[in-house]
């Protein structure tokens, strides 16, 4: 069974909630987010990166200080209201052709902890410790873990009936993708969504493998954490690819004989995008190669060992290019599969990166085999979307 509660969220006021949540890009855009700041300065990085806003060098205690005082601010301002009585959201997401519909609730930290609650990627030690270090100190989340879980049409008419009244937001963010979010606290309905999800076997972690590793080494998070959960047959997932940015030596040419020796590699003329499994793409100098894995390379018998991902951690990171642990490694810069390859090209021509690697998405049910088979595949394996933006709604601890 899957066990989901209610929560009194921290949510910002009608009037502010166009500017004040955040996406991902913008919390990576900063002059673009400066200048939005100016205009509206009522923003969840105050709380959450508030060393983006200010430009100078600031430690990390007083990042978290920085953090705990404009939480402070924005309760007692009134920018931020806590809901009188724990509800579970019900979230819509609109982004171009595709619609995301789930719940935002408290998953059960005991069934993370116990692996019902699945993971797929490893994380990286640096990143958990740095979240861990910001949830202890300043008590609040405002970015729920993607959780999935295998279609289900009795929860999706659920979810239907109980979005017919007036939504508590229903705005469109800068970056044209739509917002609407309704309360369910009614303990009658809040029964019935947890029923129904009790059904549910197993959740999966599609995004957030950092925030939930960071929450299960928590002291006083409580019963749970707060996840958006959203069906598997509503996600849309890419690819993450890879910039090295140093090959500590190793010339070209002996890059390329090694790989020769163990696949098929061609050189790519023109434009083009990853569109099949069994090829990844490399840049290096001044032109792309494909990378052929050969079937009789593919003979692992668990799922994970046959992704092109872990072909290109373990016989070309590892084996070729000695970086053992990508887990922990400086060399490797991550990029999100929708970012145009000629930024991840022009990276390497403009030497902030010595080699880029390009990957065709995993398959969502792929994710769902590893996880079934206790496998983690390596670190930032997979982009999947929806992202929702930080400080919609927010957990207090």
């Amino acid at each position: 069974m899957s066990k989901v509660f209610p929560f009194k969220a921290l949510r910002p006021n009608e009037g502010v909630i166009r500017n004040f949540s955040v996406s991902f890009a913008e919390s990576e855009a900063r002059e673009e987010l400066l200048e939005r700041i100016k205009k509206f300065p009522e923003n969840f990085l105050q709380i959450h990166k508030p060393n983006l806003i200010t430009g100078g060098e600031m430690s990390a205690n007083e990042i978290l200080k920085a953090s705990k005082d404009s939480l402070k601010k924005y309760i007692d301002d009134g920018v931020l209201v806590e809901d009188p009585q724990p509800c579970i959201y019900i979230y819509m997401q609109i982004n171009g052709s595709h619609t995301y519909t789930g719940i935002i609730a408290l998953a059960s930290i005991e069934e993370y902890k116990e692996g019902k609650i699945k993971k797929h990627e490893l994380t990286r030690i640096e990143k958990e410790n740095k979240m861990l270090d910001y949830f202890e100190r300043v008590q609040i989340n405002g970015s729920p873990v993607l959780l999935t879980y295998p279609d289900d049409k009795n929860i999706d008419s659920l979810l239907a009936s109980l979005t017919r009244g007036r939504p508590e937001y229903n705005y469109t963010s800068g970056d044209g993708i739509e917002h609407i979010l309704w309360k369910v606290c009614e303990k009658e309905n809040i029964g019935a969504i947890q029923k129904h999800y009790a059904k549910i076997k197993n959740l999966y972690i599609a995004d957030g493998h950092h925030r939930c590793a960071a929450y299960s080494r928590l002291k006083k998070l409580g019963e749970g954490f707060m996840a958006y959960l959203v069906p598997a047959g509503q996600l849309n997932i890419y690819g993450f690819h890879r910039l090295i940015t140093d090959l500590d030596g190793l010339k070209r040419k002996k890059v390329l004989h090694e790989l020769k020796e163990r696949f098929e590699v061609h050189k790519v003329e023109g434009e083009f995008t990853p569109s099949a499994p069994g090829i990844i793409y490399m840049f290096m100098k001044k032109r792309w190669y494909s990378i052929k894995i050969p079937e009789a390379l593919k003979k692992h018998t668990n799922t994970k060992e046959n992704l092109d991902v872990c072909f290109l951690d373990t016989y070309i990171l590892q084996d070729i290019l000695k970086i053992k642990d990508s887990r922990s490694s400086t060399k490797i810069q991550y990029v999100n599969g929708n970012t145009p390859l000629e930024k991840l090209a022009e990276a390497v021509r403009s030497k902030k990166a010595r080699v880029a690697f390009a990957l065709y998405p995993v398959a969502i049910s792929d994710v769902i085999k590893v996880s079934d088979e206790g496998m983690t595949m390596p670190p930032k394996s997979t982009w999947i979307e929806p992202k929702m933006r930080s400080g919609l709604v927010i957990q207090k601890w």
